[in-house]
């Protein structure tokens, strides 16, 4: 007999007004505690990623597209891929920090992804808060934010905050337009982490999304209209009895 797969889903929305926008939505494998993100705007997403020369000069961004994908696997194990339909497209992939490790059964921290959207415009047939597990965000300003995403085992109860160091310059106010929390998975709670810097004026025309090993924490900065750069940053994640505090 196969093994029962029990899975965990959740639809991700952003509130404009009495408009509710479907950004994204999670799904989370009990067995391996795999966690697949797929999205309205997934034909056209740019993926970016950090891709060392084979000649052993230091890694450089790359700036994928991948047609015809319908999702975004973050496997248990650590690797984690956008793959098409279509075989001649070479699928983008990273080996990273594991979710789940099956040998020892333990859940890990791991970064998912870091995403800049595209302006929100999918409200789903089925109306956001129609179903119990939906979850949304309300932005003071129907703005661009880029959006950090990790998963912390969901082992205890726990409260969180997030804070992000930015230089100055790169702010349009101090403190920066920022908000985080977070909502259940099967096995993992999901942290997100939003933010706008100096620059993110207009909505980019297709959504960009970083992803890495888990590790490392791809933060994007605006440096002009319709313009940014790539930082990656190691987090420091501070656990106080039921107090988490991350630090990027």
């Amino acid at each position: 007999m196969s093994q029962l797969v029990q899975r965990d889903r959740r639809r991700f929305f952003m509130t404009a007004g009495d408009d509710h926008y479907q950004l994204l939505s999670f799904e989370q494998n009990r067995n391996d505690g795999s966690i697949y993100v797929s999205s309205p705007a997934f034909g056209t997403i740019k993926w970016l990623r950090l891709v060392a020369p084979a000649t052993g000069a230091p890694p450089v961004l790359a700036i994928s597209d991948v047609p015809n994908s319908i999702k975004l696997s973050l496997h248990g194990s650590g690797l984690s891929h956008v793959r098409s339909s279509d075989p001649a497209v070479p699928t983008v992939a990273v080996q990273g920090n594991y979710l789940k490790n099956a040998p020892a059964e333990t859940l890990g921290v791991r970064h998912l992804f870091t995403m800049l959207p595209t302006e929100p415009t999918h409200l789903p047939s089925s109306p956001a808060f129609n179903r119990a597990s939906d979850y949304g965000i309300r932005a003071e300003r129907m703005v661009p934010y880029v959006v950090v995403f990790w998963a912390v085992p969901a082992v205890k109860k726990l409260t969180v905050e997030v804070a992000a160091s930015f230089h100055v310059d790169d702010l349009e106010s101090v403190p920066p337009d920022s908000g985080w929390g977070c909502f259940g998975l099967a096995l993992h709670a999901v942290v997100w982490f939003a933010y706008r810097t100096r620059h993110l004026l207009r909505w980019p025309q297709v959504t960009h999304i970083a992803f890495h090993d888990g590790f490392l924490i791809p933060i994007l900065i605006g440096t002009a209209e319709g313009a940014c750069r790539v930082e990656y940053r190691t987090p420091d994640y501070q656990l106080t009895d039921t107090s988490l505090m991350i630090r990027v």
